[in-house]
């Protein structure tokens, strides 16, 4: 048993696109927390831009354009940097 499971090639998971921008957004809201004029709601919004993100990538649109379709300021210029 320890022999076979040495010999089976490793597989890598990779996380999708909206694992990629949930995780994204989570660490873009833990650091706005701390900030005066925070949002405790902010987070939800976020996700279900995030969701509305996917489904456009989905259906053909380009990462750039669908972050500039739901999101805007420094939120889409950290998503930008993340995934150029």
């Amino acid at each position: 048993m320890y022999v076979e499971s040495i010999t089976k090639p490793h597989q890598i998971h990779t996380m999708n696109l909206q694992s990629q921008l949930d995780h994204y957004l989570t660490q873009w809201d833990i650091k706005q927390s701390t900030k005066r004029g925070y949002n405790p709601f902010a987070l939800g919004i976020y996700l279900e831009r995030a969701a509305d993100l996917a489904s456009d990538v989905a259906q053909g649109a380009t990462i750039s354009d669908a972050i500039d379709a739901h999101f805007n300021d420094r939120i889409a210029a950290m998503l930008h940097k993340k995934f150029s």
